[in-house]
């Protein structure tokens, strides 16, 4: 069976015991392939909204002799999809604001699963502060790194977050910072280029909307200098 890539194996880990667990935009159906392979879950609806990518998934199922532990469905999101025997559902791979349409597009449906895993490729920040703000809690974070490139997972359920903390951990992911993860330093370091060069292009510019850029830029890496202070201190000092 093909490998998981680094982001599809952070994604694998986070998931746990079910008997049937819901794929949207499954793309060729790897995840729930090694998920059922490794007993985790024993059942699998794998949904997408193209027709190609939902065959390839067929077609893979049908490679590892698993078809009969499949439901496939040509469907955008949570429409179309009886969700009530579904116990668990992962939406990665896309947007971070298309993962909020659907997941605002049925709240019913999306709050009736144990747990949800989702792995935005942008908006992170977005989707971290939708959760918080309707009634979800992250209770597991990973941060992973495939060469350039930094993915979020968010294994979240659907029961109100009541903790307090700073508004960049939306950007940040708070449980990356409380339980320590091996990329989060890089990943405040990536930001704090960021806007360093958000700095240097607004200097050759004489206007007041440069002049607001820039002024935000540096009072955002001065934010981020002092997460990763606060970080590196804990780490040092074992404090969790």
């Amino acid at each position: 069976m093909v490998n998981l890539d680094i982001r599809l194996k952070a994604v694998y880990d986070l998931a746990e015991k079910c008997d049937t667990f819901l794929d949207i935009g499954s793309d060729h159906g790897y995840l729930p392939l090694h998920l059922i392979k490794n007993n985790i879950i024993n059942k699998a609806v794998v949904s997408d909204i193209n027709e190609g990518p939902l065959f390839n998934a067929k077609e893979n199922f049908e490679l590892y002799k698993m078809r009969d532990k499949a439901k496939f469905i040509l469907t955008g999101g949570l429409r179309d999809i009886d969700t009530r025997d579904i116990d668990a559902v992962s939406i990665c791979g896309m947007g971070g604001e298309l993962i909020i349409s659907i997941l605002e597009e049925d709240k019913t449906k999306a709050k009736g699963f144990d747990y949800l895993i989702l792995q935005p490729m942008n908006s992170v920040n977005l989707v971290r502060k939708y959760l918080y703000e309707n009634g979800y809690t992250i209770v597991k974070e990973d941060l992973v790194k495939d060469r350039h490139h930094f993915y979020n997972i968010l294994k979240v359920i659907p029961k109100k977050d009541i903790r307090e903390f700073d508004e960049i951990f939306f950007d940040l992911g708070y449980d990356l910072f409380k339980e320590g993860n091996e990329n989060f330093i890089d990943f405040i370091n990536y930001k704090i280029r960021v806007n360093k060069k958000i700095i240097e292009n607004c200097k050759s510019q004489n206007s007041e909307n440069a002049k607001r850029a820039m002024e935000k830029a540096v009072d955002y890496i001065n934010r981020l200098e002092g997460v990763k202070k606060d970080y590196e201190s804990k780490r040092c000092n074992r404090v969790y």
